[in-house]
C-alpha cells in the first residue's frame, strides 16, 4: 500500500507490548565475564543488579534511555522472536559449532498472553544474531554500561544500594 500524494503511510501496530524484559549476563569459564541481571518495565524503569565483576553491586534503579527503548521495542516486535528455541546451548542442533569461554545470557520477555524464556551461550555460532540484537539493545536501552563499566557521573544515579 502506498499513500497517495499528501496522506500517511499506515503505521504498522505492534505484534505485542511487552510488560518486561529481562537479561540475565550469568558469566563464563574463565569467571572474568561480568554477572549481573537487568530489568526494563513497561514504563521504562530499570532495575540492575550486579553481582560479580561489576564496577557498581548491588541494586540500582534508573530510567531506560527513551530513544534506545524504542529502538529496543521494535526489536522485540520482530515476528522472529515466536520462532526463537528456549536453548541456545553446545550439543542442540541450534548451537553449529561452538567455542569454549563464551559468556550466557538469559532473556526473558514477559507480555500479555505470551512469555519467553531464552538461554544462549554466546559461543554457539549457529545461534540466531537476534539474539545477540536483543541482549545488546537491552544492556543500550538499560544504560548498564554505567555500573557495569563504572561511568563514575552516573553510577550513582538511582542507588538503592542497601
Amino acid at each position: 500500500f502506498a499513500p497517495r500524494h499528501g496522506e500517511r503511510a499506515p503505521v504498522a501496530k505492534p505484534l505485542f507490548v511487552f510488560n518486561r524484559v529481562e537479561l540475565e549476563r550469568l558469566g563464563c569459564l574463565r569467571g572474568q565475564c561480568s554477572v549481573y541481571t537487568v530489568s526494563i518495565d513497561r514504563d521504562g524503569s530499570v532495575l540492575y543488579r550486579g553481582y560479580a565483576h561489576v564496577a557498581i553491586s548491588g541494586e540500582r534503579r534508573a530510567h531506560a534511555n527513551p530513544e534506545k527503548l524504542q529502538r529496543l521495542r521494535s526489536l522485540l516486535n520482530d515476528p522472529a522472536i515466536f520462532w526463537l528455541h528456549s536453548r541456545y546451548a553446545p550439543g542442540n542442533d541450534d548451537c553449529g559449532s561452538w567455542s569454549m569461554n563464551g559468556e550466557v545470557a538469559r532473556i526473558a520477555i514477559h507480555a500479555p498472553n505470551f512469555d519467553k524464556h531464552i538461554d544462549h551461550y554466546l559461543g554457539c555460532h549457529g545461534a540466531p544474531q537476534i539474539l545477540t540484537r536483543i541482549e545488546n539493545a537491552i544492556d543500550a536501552a538499560a544504560e548498564t554500561s554505567r555500573w557495569v563499566t563504572g561511568n563514575p557521573t552516573t553510577a550513582v544515579v538511582g542507588s538503592t544500594s542497601r
